[in-house]
């Protein structure tokens, strides 16, 4: 996760047969196909239930592209668990990619969030080294009929990642952070970046509308509302504007104001769609403006607006600084005014909470102490504090060993 204050599959689907295995590479558009996943410029397999396929993926540096070879091992004991696994090669990058979907009721693709997403349409990003905040996070959204499909994120502390691979996530605007271009700090922040760069990219070349990206500690904002979260999902969902392209589920702010507003656009219960958020009372140094907040706990994207949102890449600096300027407004509140062009495309399905409990919850935190959470998710700062905000403000800072590739 990210908080900008502080300094900041195949896609899985069942295959008629299980012996219909075939894979095609998207840069061959006549190569024959039943399954088709295409992950950033990585390429995978998709898993026929209940098999485990492994996908050799062509180097996105190619310039003759290849059939993916795919080979299925021994059958797993549940058809609703899938696992594909690709061997990366980004630029210089080898790295090791995954998906995974968990044990789930035998409706739940048909029901909730997934009703619009699909079975696989929520992309929970982790890192390969640290999946046990994927396990953590997915055990709790089980309570409320989400079942998370693994992405596995770019890992900024491998310095097997090339920086150059890196700076096409984040270019660094001089005056966006402290630290220095290339150190582990500024590595960890591009490569979250970059994974939610090929989250989007994923979910473009998936056949559903709407895809979800989550981070791997998003869970249910308040476990009182656990009971027929699915169907009170489905229920606010119905209402949503035409006019959304972009819905989060998650969002935070952190900044000291407690004046800060947010006004619902569709009423409801338990939940609402906000639309306008910001500050209504111009303040010596803070002015009244729109203002949508930060973090990228959770969101949704609309299939075709996604290419209007990776424009944004490279990116000045961290994904929500990156998102806030395409609100049309900053941190700094240099821009937008009370309108921002976020109004017109920017929705949040959250709860009912006041800003005011919102902030009074914040206050018990080891981590993330004052920074108001909003949506019908959240981070769970208590089991898993150690995010990315928290490496780049708690870890020591390192560079990169002499020799290593650029």
């Amino acid at each position: 996760m990210v908080i900008l204050f502080s300094l900041c599959t195949a896609f899985l689907h069942v295959a008629a047969q299980p012996s219909d295995v075939r894979c095609q590479n998207p840069l061959q558009p006549d190569a024959i196909s039943s399954l088709l996943q295409k992950s950033s410029a990585r390429y995978q397999g998709e898993a026929v239930s209940p098999h485990h396929i492994w996908v050799d993926e062509v180097s996105p540096a190619s310039v003759a592209p290849s059939t993916a070879s795919v080979n299925t091992a021994t059958a797993v004991s549940a058809a609703s668990v899938f696992t594909v696994a690709a061997s990366v090669n980004a630029a210089t990058t080898s790295s090791a990619a995954s998906v995974t979907t968990a044990t789930a009721p035998s409706d739940w693709s048909s029901r909730g969030l997934h009703k619009v997403v699909g079975k696989d349409g929520v992309l929970m990003i982790s890192l390969a080294s640290e999946t046990y905040r994927f396990e953590s996070s997915s055990s709790k959204l089980k309570a409320v009929g989400i079942y998370p499909t693994l992405f596995h994120g770019t890992d900024g502390r491998d310095w097997n990642v090339s920086q150059a691979y890196l700076d096409k996530a984040i270019a660094w605007d001089s005056t966006a952070r402290q630290d220095k271009p290339g150190s582990k700090h500024a590595r960890v922040v591009q490569a979250l970046a970059d994974s939610h760069r090929r989250a989007l990219i994923a979910a473009q070349h998936r056949n559903y509308t709407w895809t979800a990206i989550l981070e791997d500690d998003a869970i249910p904002i308040d476990e009182g509302m656990l009971p027929n979260w699915p169907d009170n999902f489905e229920r606010i969902w119905e209402m949503l504007p035409k006019a959304a392209r972009f819905v989060r589920l998650g969002y935070c702010n952190p900044g000291p104001r407690p004046d800060y507003t947010v006004q619902t656009f569709v009423e409801g219960q338990p939940f609402r769609i906000t639309n306008w958020l910001g500050y209504l009372i111009d303040k010596p140094g803070n002015p009244a403006r729109y203002f949508p907040g930060l973090c990228t706990t959770a969101y949704m994207v609309h299939k075709e607006f996604i290419p209007e949102v990776l424009k944004l890449f490279p990116c000045p600096a961290s994904i929500d600084r990156c998102y806030l300027k395409f609100f049309d407004t900053t941190w700094e509140g240099q821009a937008g005014g009370l309108d921002g062009k976020g109004v017109e495309f920017l929705f949040n399905i959250e709860t009912n909470k006041p800003v005011e409990k919102a902030y009074e919850d914040s206050k018990g935190l080891i981590f993330g102490v004052g920074v108001r959470q909003f949506g019908v998710l959240k981070q769970d700062w208590e089991a898993l504090p150690n995010g990315t905000t928290q490496q780049i403000t708690g870890e020591p800072d390192e560079y990169p060993p002499s020799g290593t590739a650029t």
